[in-house]
């Protein structure tokens, strides 16, 4: 596994001056500019840097040096790794390929969102997602794709799929939180969403984006199992008592689904929160045999008599 550092100076990534560095073990990339650097169109070659600039990009061995004399005519010097290229359709398919690269890493980041919007709309959004690869570059892409009604759910669900490792717990949440409840009906867009509070870290997140599920959403079958999932992997009790009271007040739940809550409730650590999360169910279940055998089997897990005594009560 690579393990990166990022240094970059310079407030902004598409300053007038700065340097984007990303290395590893076995690894080490590099760019730095001065002045403001423009590309063509197409992002294919470089449209101008100003009398005394320069862009520099180093990948491992590789290095493509661009600099600027007084009158703004540029020279190159391309090294492949290998060796060292003239400014044929080699070396210019080298300079477009170098120039990927400098972008996916962040460089000429201000602004660009926008220009694609611009000229593509939000399919060149789309297509340009996968290239970026450093973290939180993608957020002015997909604030854009969100602010979008037009797309469809397959589209939608490639976009929500792209915030997994490019953006921080708490822009995915907010992110999250902007799809709809309509755009949630189709099932690609809510499992994409469920997978992707699945890879959040903190469990916090992961609660508000639940509680934001259940509050708003009628719940099908497979997005309630995927909830009880999720939320039998967070780390403390209380977070998983705050889902399943919330799950056990929603209306229209199964038989089935009461079943899974009750014998989550048995799993609590504490003997009074099995208790209360027992006397609550009990109020919101429907009276069947089957929930009736599991409530009695998750109250056997209680080991205090007198919280016990209080969770058989109320079914007797």
């Amino acid at each position: 596994q690579a393990y990166f550092s990022i240094s970059r100076h310079g407030k902004h990534s598409d300053d007038n001056d700065g340097t984007i560095t990303i290395s590893s073990s076995d690894y080490y990339e590099q760019i730095k500019w001065s002045g403001k650097i423009e590309l063509s169109d197409d992002e294919n070659s470089i449209r101008s840097i100003p009398p005394g600039g320069y862009l520099k990009f180093r990948e491992n061995d590789a290095r493509m040096n661009a600099e600027s004399n007084l009158k703004g005519e540029i020279t190159y010097q391309l090294y492949d790794g290998h060796n060292n290229l003239p400014l044929n359709d080699s070396g210019k398919r080298f300079i477009s390929a170098s120039i990927k690269k400098m972008i996916g890493s962040g460089f000429n980041a201000g602004g660009r969102a926008e220009r694609i919007n611009k000229k593509a709309g939000y399919h060149g959004l789309i297509a340009a997602l996968p290239n970026l690869k450093m973290e939180n570059i993608k957020t002015p892409y997909l604030d854009l794709l969100f602010s979008n009604d037009s797309l469809r759910g397959d589209e939608l669900s490639i976009v929500i799929r792209q915030m997994a490792n490019a953006v921080n717990d708490a822009d995915k949440e907010n992110l999250l939180k902007r799809i709809t409840t309509a755009q949630r009906k189709d099932s690609l867009v809510s499992i994409a969403y469920l997978d992707i509070v699945a890879g959040i870290n903190a469990d916090i997140q992961k609660v508000n984006l639940l509680s934001h599920l259940i509050e708003t959403d009628s719940l099908s079958g497979e997005v309630f199992n995927r909830i009880m999932d999720i939320t039998a992997h967070f780390n403390a009790d209380i977070d998983k008592q705050h889902i399943y009271y919330q799950l056990a007040d929603k209306k229209d739940l199964s038989e089935g689904q009461f079943v899974q809550i009750i014998d989550a409730a048995g799993k609590q650590h504490a003997d009074i929160d099995k208790s209360n999360l027992l006397i609550h169910l009990a109020q919101k279940m429907p009276r069947t045999e089957k929930t009736r055998v599991a409530y009695l089997a998750a109250a056997k897990k209680i080991n205090s008599d007198a919280d016990y005594g209080r969770a058989v009560k109320i079914v007797e």
